[in-house]
């Protein structure tokens, strides 16, 4: 499946002797994703950090407003027709980045793929 404890202690010391690097240990957050080998040998990739920041931006979780959403136990009925809310200010600039949270989710689709 890969190469097995030896095989990478001697490439780590061959890699070692011609540039300065240090064996960390396994691979389980690496610049904000987490990583984690299951038993099967497949991995899974997640981001919980960035997640984390774009539900707080858009209001999902830790909001201390009365605009902040809630949980429902059951979905939104389907016939309901969505509507603009243009009076609510909830959602300009100065307290929600649009472009932003959809940068980052841009990011989060792009960059959690391993392939």
């Amino acid at each position: 499946m890969g190469p097995d404890q030896k095989e990478k202690e001697r490439l780590v010391k061959k890699i070692g002797g011609i540039f300065k690097i240090e064996d960390q240990g396994n691979l389980s957050d690496y610049l904000g994703m987490k990583v984690i080998k299951n038993e099967d040998g497949s991995m899974e990739w997640t981001q919980p950090n960035l997640v984390t920041s774009i539900l707080k931006e858009i209001g999902l979780i830790e909001q201390k407003s009365e605009n902040a959403a809630t949980s429902r136990t059951t979905p939104a009925n389907s016939t309901v027709i969505l509507t603009s809310h243009e009076e609510d200010n909830y959602h300009d600039n100065s307290k929600f980045n649009y472009r932003q949270v959809i940068g980052k989710m841009l990011y989060l689709e792009k960059s959690t793929r391993p392939d």
